[in-house]
């Protein structure tokens, strides 16, 4: 059974890393950046003259949360699926340079028969202690409730109910999860038939954080560029390689509100989504 009071006890310290050019292309490859090979959008992300970090690639550094499979804390692990997520960008990420996050369980909700929400909190900061992204992770684990835990839930930001200003479409590759998962999330849900198959999944799904990734870049391309200051969005759904979303995109004054859709299906992928530019 779950055990709230080990997880909130839970010290994870400070960890360390350096983002370095390779890695940003690398990242920036996993969300379809490069698709086009002389789109100067993607080539700011792609190509070491003049580099930049994609902003979702916060959500990536330090992120894959490795002790949720430690029997300690009483959560069933392959019944661990991804919730939201939220990102605030204090400022741009830093090539080569040292930075530190740290990690804790902010919330706990016990929602019974539908599991248990975690919500984590990771802060990223340079060299100097100067902050530089704030991420709120929620963790849907679908087996662990009943814990005996406060009921409660997280606020959501729908989308507007008004037609959208635009739909693009978002193909994901067929092999979007193998190279996705080279970003330190080596979760077998998004690898392994028979893992996936016992999880309750047809095949194995693609992350959630890289499906948003490729909706983000997307997104900011028809925005025609900018510094994202904040985006978040909610997970509705299973996305499976290879499968193309309905990106429906509504104006917003600063940014822009988003939903993928998998139309083949007529299922929701991503949901609450938004994008604000600084």
């Amino acid at each position: 059974m779950l055990d709230p009071d080990y997880l909130r006890a839970l010290d994870m310290g400070e960890a360390r890393t350096v983002i370095a050019g390779r890695d940003a292309m690398l990242y920036a490859l996993s969300i379809g950046l490069g698709a086009d090979p002389i789109d100067p959008f993607d080539l700011c992300y792609t190509y070491e003259r003049d580099l930049a970090v994609f902003p979702t690639m916060a959500l990536v550094v330090m992120g894959a949360p490795h002790w949720l499979d430690d029997p300690r804390t009483g959560i069933s692990w392959n019944h661990v699926v991804h919730g939201a997520e939220h990102l605030v960008v204090h400022r741009e990420l830093p090539l080569d340079r040292p930075i530190t996050a740290r990690l804790h369980v902010a919330e706990i909700f016990d929602r019974d028969d539908k599991g248990a929400l975690l919500v984590l909190e990771r802060r990223l900061s340079d060299a100097d202690g100067a902050p530089l992204a704030t991420i709120r992770q929620q963790v849907l684990c679908r087996a662990d409730g009943g814990f005996g835990g406060q009921r409660g839930s997280v606020a959501r930001r729908p989308v507007p109910e008004r037609a959208p200003d635009r739909v693009l479409d978002v193909a994901l590759p067929g092999s979007a999860a193998l190279l996705y998962r080279l970003n330190q999330d080596r979760n077998p849900l998004h690898v392994d038939p028979a893992y996936a198959a016992a999880a309750g999944f047809a095949r194995p799904i693609m992350h959630g954080l890289g499906t948003f990734g490729f909706a983000v870049a997307a997104l900011l391309r028809a925005l025609g560029g900018g510094r994202v200051a904040e985006t978040g969005v909610r997970f509705a759904g299973p996305v499976y390689p290879g499968e193309t979303l309905a990106l429906s995109v509504w104006d917003e004054p600063g940014g822009a509100a988003f939903r993928g859709m998998i139309e083949t299906r007529g299922a929701i992928g991503l949901d609450d989504g938004f994008v604000h530019l600084a």
